[in-house]
């Protein structure tokens, strides 16, 4: 599975706030955990169904969101 097959982005779940597939668990939840410091494993420890490779995925799909080149 490619690391931006781990989100989705669908506007019937969640107002199109990208996801963890399969999930209602937004993207941006993981974010916040890393900028905060923590772990992988501190971040499983509090949703333990989170997989490295989603959290990975959450990680890429943020890199390519912001290495887009703006509309002009």
């Amino acid at each position: 599975m490619e690391k931006t097959d781990y989100i989705v982005s669908d506007q019937e779940i969640m107002d199109g706030i990208p996801v963890l597939q399969g999930t209602r668990f937004p993207v941006y939840i993981i974010l916040e955990m890393l900028d905060e410091g923590f772990s992988f494993s501190e971040i499983q420890k509090e949703y333990p169904f989170l997989s490295d490779e989603q959290i990975h995925g959450a990680i890429h799909f943020a890199t390519e969101c912001v290495s887009l080149p703006l509309a002009a």
